[in-house]
């Protein structure tokens, strides 16, 4: 006789689910949706994840868990700031230039995939250790997976601000220390340059 290994589906992912689909509703009907496309693939993706992915479901046995607290901030990246985005889109800030749909949209994607790249390495990780017998114990050998979802973290960063010298000005400015008219010159305003005092002596002895 086997035991079936995969977790029923508990009445909090029913519910996340549920409120994920309203949301996706939601934007569709929203007046920006049509501008970015790729918006609707994060609460496609979370909403996949949440389906298929036991071990990345929302646990309300330990409800303050880092599982948990990850899966918070990317329904609240990929899911309600998309509907926010599809009612009133982008705004400048502290940007020198708002990024081209078409990065903003690549920045999206981007995010995507590196959402699903955590919750598939989260997946094979909680199988591997439950295997092992470890219990919640991180799997040694995995560590290098740090890194690719570092890059495309960072990668996503720099797209959703235009560039390398939009993501130091989203990140650098703090008041103060901003530049009158250079928005990338975080040092505050540079001190006048004075005239050589050789040149002023000689002017000042033909006068």
């Amino acid at each position: 006789m086997r035991v079936s290994t995969r977790s029923p589906m508990p009445g909090a992912t029913f519910w996340v689910l549920a409120i994920s689909a309203l949301a996706l509703i939601g934007f569709v009907s929203g007046p920006v949706a049509e501008e970015y496309p790729l918006a609707v693939v994060g609460i496609l993706a979370f909403m996949l994840v949440q389906a298929s992915l036991p071990a990345c479901r929302i646990r309300t046995s330990t409800p303050v868990c880092p599982a948990n607290i990850a899966q918070g901030y990317y329904w609240i990246q990929l899911v309600l700031v998309t509907v926010l985005v599809g009612y009133f889109g982008f705004s400048q800030g502290v940007l020198p230039h708002l990024p081209s749909k078409s990065a903003i949209n690549l920045a999206i994607g981007v995010h995507v995939v590196s959402y699903l790249s955590f919750c598939v390495a989260y997946q094979c990780m909680s199988r591997a250790t439950v295997r092992e017998g470890r219990g919640r114990g991180s799997a040694p050998g995995t560590a290098y997976l740090i890194v690719p979802f570092a890059v495309v973290g960072v990668l996503g960063f720099l797209l959703a601000h235009g560039g390398i010298g939009g993501g130091i000005a989203g990140v650098a400015p703090f008041d103060g220390f901003l530049h009158p008219t250079n928005n990338l010159d975080t040092l505050g305003a540079d001190q006048k340059e004075s005239p050589c005092k050789l040149t002023d002596s000689v002017s000042g002895g033909k006068k």
